[in-house]
């Protein structure tokens, strides 16, 4: 994790040596269709025992705005107050967890997308159960003994504070779906930075996750038929993103995409191989 922060750290300091370029081209227009996709070679980590890991090769980009509507690379949302500098909106999009136990989610295919406390729980045994080596039981674990993990819709409030380069970002989301029924809530620094023309995008941000959302998707309970209840707590998700863009023309530019989520203090569930998702992208962005 900390090597992450340096990288962030090291191109913030680059950074703001050099002159802004002007921005204008890179904002979506509103009424128009913002449509790109990435071409290149790149993986998401899945840190489940079990999961699969997820080749990154072709990636859209998808988005449009008019004044109060909006669809951003699987979000979408509806302003209600635009100050120039305070924007506040109703969100909703997929819950990103389920996004370890299938493919197909927007958290691994859409470009942009958006993208604790000691979690660790004894597991229970039923009193008549025969005795076995739990530490060996909860080791075996994967995927693919549990039930399957249901798609989850979440809604809520979006806050947004720009600031010259600088956009922070309030989420307050619950789950509108009846899947696992609790709620979450985060904060997100975002700094657009220039060198020459190198677009540098450093983000750092923090998830806190109810323990209904925690258990439902890394906790063992009496749906995975299992013999194991393993409830978890809520607790804390920090992440640090990066985004290097080099334009090569209006329509065409070379990217990098570096994403870095911790999951250190959920890690305590069988169900992890390791505390740590990442995923890493390098190729090259088209504009239609």
């Amino acid at each position: 994790m900390r090597y992450i922060f340096i990288i962030l750290f090291c191109s913030y300091g680059f950074a703001t040596k050099a002159e802004p370029l002007d921005n204008e081209a890179l904002q979506v227009k509103l009424g128009q269709w913002h449509l790109g996709l990435g071409v290149g070679l790149g993986v998401a980590k899945n840190p489940l025992n079990g999961g699969d890991d997820f080749p990154l090769l072709l990636l859209p980009d998808v988005a449009y705005y008019d004044e109060h509507f909006y669809f951003d690379n699987g979000q979408f949302g509806y302003t209600v107050f635009d100050k120039k500098k305070h924007v506040v909106s109703f969100i909703s999009e997929l819950n990103p967890e389920k996004r370890f136990f299938i493919f197909w989610h927007p958290s691994n295919v859409f470009l942009n997308s958006s993208t604790m406390s000691n979690a660790y729980s004894t597991p229970v045994i039923g009193q008549d159960d025969p005795v076995i080596d739990q530490d060996e039981q909860l080791k075996n674990i994967n995927t693919d003994d549990i039930s399957k993990r249901k798609w989850a819709f979440d809604s809520g409030i979006n806050y947004q504070y720009f600031n010259k380069d600088l956009i922070v970002r309030a989420n307050l989301l619950a789950d509108i779906s009846d899947v696992y029924n609790g709620w979450r809530v985060g904060l997100e620094l975002e700094y657009q930075l220039f060198v020459g023309n190198l677009i540098v995008q450093p983000m750092l941000g923090v998830w806190y996750k109810s323990s209904e959302l925690n258990s439902y998707y890394y906790g063992l309970s009496e749906k995975d038929n299992l013999d194991i209840f393993y409830p978890m707590d809520g607790g804390f998700q920090p992440y640090a993103h990066l985004q290097l863009t080099w334009p090569m023309s209006e329509n065409k530019a070379v990217l990098f995409k570096l994403k870095y989520d911790d999951y250190s203090n959920t890690s305590d569930s069988p169900l992890f191989k390791y505390d740590y998702a990442v995923n890493i992208f390098m190729g090259l962005k088209y504009i239609f």
